[in-house]
C-alpha cells in the first residue's frame, strides 16, 4: 500500500524514520550499556517530502485524522497521529472493485490512492483443460481457470 503526506497550502508535514539495529554482546543488560548505538549499529534514515517551506512544522502527536474509501470500510474511521504518523485498517469487504482512499484532517486534504480489491487486481488468467483432446464422441473434461495478481498470488 502506497503511502502519501497531508498538505495543506500553509504547512507541510515531514516524516523523519530512524531505524537502528544493534546487537549487544552476552551479558549485556540495556541499564549497564550507555544509551547510544554500537558500533556495529546502521542507521536508516528517510525523512518525506523532502522540503520544508520556512517556518514550516511538523504534525504534532494527537493531531486528528479522517480517512474515506469508495469501497469497503476503514477501521477506525478516525485516528490521532503518532509521531507524524497514522495507522488505520482497509477491510475489503465482499466486492470486487476499485477503492479510492483518501485522509483528511483540518484544512489539509490528501492525494487518493487507489487499491484494488479482488477481481480488480486479476493480471493473468490461466485456463486448463483435462484431458486436453477430446473425440469427436464426445467426452466429459475439467475446466480450470486460475485468476492471479501482478505478483503471482491467486486471487
Amino acid at each position: 500500500m502506497r503511502s502519501r503526506t497531508l498538505t495543506s497550502p500553509w504547512r507541510r508535514a515531514v516524516l523523519v524514520t530512524v531505524i537502528a539495529a544493534a546487537v549487544l554482546g552476552p551479558g549485556a543488560a540495556c541499564n549497564t550499556v550507555p544509551l547510544l548505538a554500537p558500533t556495529q549499529s546502521a542507521i536508516t534514515l528517510a525523512i518525506s517530502p523532502l522540503l520544508l517551506p520556512i517556518n514550516g512544522i511538523a504534525v504534532q502527536n494527537g493531531t486528528l485524522v479522517t480517512f474515506t474509501t469508495t469501497l469497503g470500510t476503514i477501521s477506525p474511521r478516525e485516528a490521532r497521529t503518532e509521531n507524524g504518523k497514522v495507522l488505520v485498517r482497509l477491510n475489503a469487504g465482499r466486492r470486487s472493485g476499485l477503492a479510492t482512499v483518501g485522509a483528511l484532517s483540518g484544512d489539509a486534504i490528501s492525494e487518493s490512492v487507489d487499491v484494488q480489491i479482488g477481481g480488480a487486481a486479476a493480471s493473468t488468467i490461466v485456463v486448463t483443460a483435462n484431458p486436453s483432446v477430446v473425440p469427436s464422441t464426445g467426452e466429459t473434461v475439467q475446466i480450470v481457470a486460475f485468476v492471479t495478481d501482478e505478483t503471482g498470488k491467486r486471487v
